[in-house]
């Protein structure tokens, strides 16, 4: 119904008539379907932990619901394998999970790493110039394969409050020795407009041949071109035997980007950058307070399968 009020203007001049009764067809609109959440992949810092690193007694209570619900949780972080280790034990997951941004999946089995079912690594050549490269900039680089964590210095405070956050012990080493296998470079600063700087013109020049995203404001992740975690959630999606339109991802950075971009279900958490929550379909709570719980009980647990089944067959 329009009303005489709102019929104004050259084509509609005002006037006293009665209020004018329009009939328009009807239209059957397609609705897509609304497919069943089968895993959740979710990223680590920043997302599931809390500013200090802890799992919130909430967070763990929504990873109970999802597997009460037959909803699989799956893990993909920048960490390395044995950086994830104790999360995944915490919360009793027992699947595949990705290191990384993707670079290695393996599957937990109480070791370090636990079986590697798949490894990216970068080509010693590529390492070496980029190491070298970085030689000048105010960053520091470090090397990581599935089991080693190399540095220059290993009593810096970025390398020490590395070391209190993911319980892995570095090793001091000249880095050009150690070029063979590498999943992952990173280039850890103080500053973030600095670590932004050195993040462009990395991504200028070896954008072609590796995968250069930060996971935090002051550290580039680099890893091997397919390594990043859109292939590491449909490769996870795989191993799950799930589409990836049956998978939720929940992140908070920028190396979450092409998952969040992937998936059939994106959550961003709260204190994201506006890119990041731009990429996803949802937008959460902050990782201060209950923000992962709360994303999984409003979007995720209602679609889980037995939920969705319901609702289409009411």
């Amino acid at each position: 119904m329009v009303h005489a009020a709102s019929r104004h203007g050259p084509c509609f001049p005002l006037s006293s008539a009665a209020p004018l009764q329009v009939a328009f067809p009807t239209r059957r609109i397609p609705v897509a379907p609304v497919h069943p959440i089968r895993l959740v992949v979710s990223d680590v810092d920043g997302t599931l932990l809390n500013p200090d690193h802890k799992l919130a007694p909430e967070t763990i209570q929504a990873a109970q619901a999802l597997r009460k619900a037959g909803i699989h949780l799956a893990l993909a972080s920048a960490r390395a394998p044995g950086a994830m280790v104790p999360v995944v034990a915490q919360l009793g997951l027992e699947g595949p999970q990705a290191a990384f941004n993707g670079g290695i999946i393996f599957t937990p089995n109480g070791t370090l790493g636990g079986k590697v079912d798949r490894s990216l690594t970068m080509p010693p050549q590529l390492v070496g110039l980029i190491v070298n490269a970085l030689e000048s900039e105010p960053v520091e680089t470090w090397l990581q394969d599935d089991h080693t964590w190399y540095v220059r210095e290993p009593n810096t405070p970025l390398v020490q409050a590395e070391r209190a956050s993911s319980g892995l012990v570095p090793t001091a080493a000249n880095l050009a020795d150690h070029v063979q296998g590498i999943n992952r470079l990173v280039a850890m600063g103080n500053d973030p407009e600095s670590v932004a700087k050195v993040e462009g013109w990395l991504q200028k020049e070896f954008g072609g041949a590796a995968s250069i995203r930060r996971s935090m404001p002051c550290r580039i992740n680099i890893t091997a071109l397919g390594a990043n975690k859109g292939e590491a959630m449909k490769a996870l999606a795989a191993l799950y035997h799930v589409r990836p339109d049956e998978v939720a991802v929940i992140g908070d950075a920028h190396n979450d980007i092409p998952m969040l971009k992937s998936a059939g279900l994106s959550i961003a958490m709260g204190q994201a950058e506006g890119d990041v929550k731009a990429a996803a379909t949802h937008v959460a709570g902050d990782n201060r307070g209950a923000g992962w719980a709360d994303a999984i009980k409003r979007w995720v647990l209602p679609r889980a399968p037995g939920q969705v089944e319901k609702t289409e067959g009411a």
